[in-house]
């Protein structure tokens, strides 16, 4: 049990106004629908906001015909000077959806800057130490906080060699080594799968390393419905901060519910430095905002909850946001949905994918046989999509 004899108080980054949006709706929503909750959010005295990056580039542009930069800076003239206002950027791809070079990477990061930004999490789903130094530099080069990520996953079957907690303390030891300045690092679970018990045993190992002054944050999804159990973990391992959202951009996919992890740290010692009362008019004023939005998918669902909690895990390469590609190829663009399948020709298609015990006989499948299922899983899920 999850225990401290001295307070402490966990650092929470509020999540819906981006990867809420992001993990629910695909970041599809114009500023004006959330706009209020914002402000509410800000007058009940959160101070630190997740409000651009990632699909929050891209969606404003292609969606509702809104300027990302644009939508920044009204955000942070809503919140106030002194808030901290937090993107998410991708390794060398940036906020984009190509690879760039360090000039554009660059631009990018001063135009962050000037649009609102003091924290900059970059992650690199590879865990590809030289391009997380490459691409930082530009962070701290143009004065905004660096939060470096560590990129977590549960895998469906045991491995010793990645995804262990040693795998990833390296990854950090790495870091270190490198010079590259960070002022912060964050555990990154984009997919929700990671179990608790190496959130813990990695919490411990990586804050053991490192320099006392450095925060460590922790970041998942709900989608396993463990994100709680995570979050304690993490904390039992030493872990500073945390990110959470409110309904209806909270759980499932997207992540836990202030509530919710407030009420699962009560007598524990720990405290969450936003108050969970002032949730709920938050949440009404975002289902308020959003009734057209959360109509609309209601009905692409057929009635089903748009944030439900599921606990059979499918790992794959959709990043813990299922509701969002979901959403994404019934609701939004329909039969224009494009799936890219990348196969390595490295090994034949009759090859197994790899060893596998009695007990992993599902995993016991030919290349061929891996791809084939893949493209019937496509078809079946969206079967207009090319």
């Amino acid at each position: 049990m999850i225990f401290s004899e001295s307070k402490k108080e966990i650092r929470v980054m509020f999540t819906p106004f981006r990867d809420g949006l992001q993990s629910v709706f695909g970041g599809k929503t114009r500023l004006g629908d959330i706009l209020p909750a914002i402000e509410a959010s800000a007058a009940a005295g959160i101070r630190h906001f997740e409000f651009g990056g990632g699909a929050r580039f891209q969606a404003p542009f292609f969606y509702v015909g809104e300027d990302p930069f644009q939508c920044m800076s009204t955000i942070r003239k809503t919140v106030g000077p002194d808030a901290d206002l937090q993107i998410l950027t991708r390794s060398v791809s940036g906020v984009t959806l190509n690879t760039q070079r360090t000039s554009a990477l660059a631009l990018q990061a001063k135009l962050m800057k000037k649009h609102g930004t003091t924290i900059d999490r970059n992650f690199d789903f590879m865990n590809d130490v030289g391009n997380l130094v490459k691409t930082g530099q530009p962070i701290v080069d143009s004065g905004m906080h660096h939060q470096v990520c560590v990129a977590m996953m549960g895998l469906p079957f045991q491995s010793d060699q990645a995804h262990t907690p040693e795998f990833y303390i390296n990854i950090v030891r790495e870091l270190l080594k490198r010079g590259i300045r960070f002022d912060s690092v964050c555990l990154k679970d984009a997919s929700g799968t990671t179990d608790p018990r190496t959130c813990y045993e990695t919490a411990k190992g990586i804050k053991a390393i490192l320099p006392p002054e450095i925060p460590l944050i922790q970041h998942t999804h709900d989608t396993a419905s463990t994100a709680v159990a995570c979050y304690m973990a993490g904390i039992d391992g030493g872990v500073d901060g945390i990110d959470l959202a409110v309904r209806p951009l909270a759980s499932g996919t997207s992540q836990p519910d202030v509530r919710s992890m407030a009420h699962a740290l009560k007598g524990t010692g720990y405290s969450l430095d936003i108050d969970p009362t002032k949730m709920d008019e938050i949440e009404s004023l975002l289902n308020e905002g959003l009734a057209e939005t959360v109509a609309r998918a209601i009905q692409a669902k057929q009635g089903e909850q748009l944030t439900d909690d599921n606990p059979v895990v499918m790992v794959n390469a959709l990043a813990g946001q299922r509701m969002y590609y979901v959403l994404h190829q019934i609701v939004m663009t329909e039969a224009l949905t494009i799936y890219v399948v990348v196969v390595s020709l490295e090994h034949g298609l009759d090859e197994p994918l790899g060893e596998a015990t009695q007990d992993e006989l599902p995993y016991a499948m030919a290349r061929g046989q891996n791809l084939e299922f893949w493209l019937g899983s496509i078809h079946a899920r969206a079967p207009r999509a090319r």
